[in-house]
């Protein structure tokens, strides 16, 4: 188990770089434009495995995490949250939230609604497994028009110890690059074990 202040520190030092190009027009009739250089994460993924229960306090954590590292000066932040199961696709509304460098209560309560109610939609029958690394959109416009997992994104992983498995048709996407892009949270009855720095992805075979 790793400690989340360290844990929080390795995807700080980690986080993407990004470019904002500013046009300014003053009065004069003379536009202005300049860069500014901030660092954040495209999209935030949180993924939790059907019919887990007990994991509210777990994604606040992860939620107080994002406010850390994230710039608030990013405009285009998503937080995408998805359930996985025994589904060839990953469970969602279709749902993402907007992250401009603040979180307040209700948004963050929203989101944790948002997962609550995903988790109890369907039920679960093994196996269960990670079948895809981005949710596959119902519109192109959802999600910001993005349709895939990238370097420039960060994933979070919450599920039952030992079940946090990934389809093993995706062991040839997940390169090292992007498994440095992925943190894992196993709960059990006692406690709750986060993964990151020295985390290898498990698979399964599937159908």
């Amino acid at each position: 188990m790793e400690d989340l202040k360290k844990i929080s520190r390795y995807l700080k030092r980690q986080t993407p770089s990004h470019t904002i190009h500013n046009d300014i027009y003053r009065r004069e009739g003379v536009f202005e434009n300049y860069d500014e250089y901030h660092k954040g994460y495209s999209v935030m993924l949180i993924y939790v495995q059907l019919g887990l229960i007990g994991f509210t306090d777990t994604i606040y954590e992860i939620l107080n995490m994002i406010k850390k590292i994230q710039s608030k000066y990013l405009s285009e932040n998503y937080i995408v949250p998805a359930c996985f199961g025994n589904q060839e696709e990953l469970l969602t509304n279709g749902k993402f939230f907007n992250y401009r460098g603040y979180f307040s209560k209700h948004k963050m309560d929203d989101i944790v609604n948002e997962i609550s109610e995903l988790c109890m939609q369907t039920e679960v029958c093994e196996p269960i497994y990670i079948p895809k690394l981005y949710p596959k959109p119902s519109k192109r416009t959802l999600y910001g028009g993005k349709v895939k997992f990238e370097a420039s994104d960060l994933m979070f992983v919450v599920g039952k110890k030992g079940k946090i498995r990934f389809s093993s048709k995706l062991k040839s996407r997940l390169t090292k690059r992007l498994k440095k892009r992925i943190v894992c949270i196993e709960i059990d009855d006692i406690h709750e074990e986060w993964h990151y720095k020295n985390y290898e992805p498990d698979f399964i075979d599937v159908e």
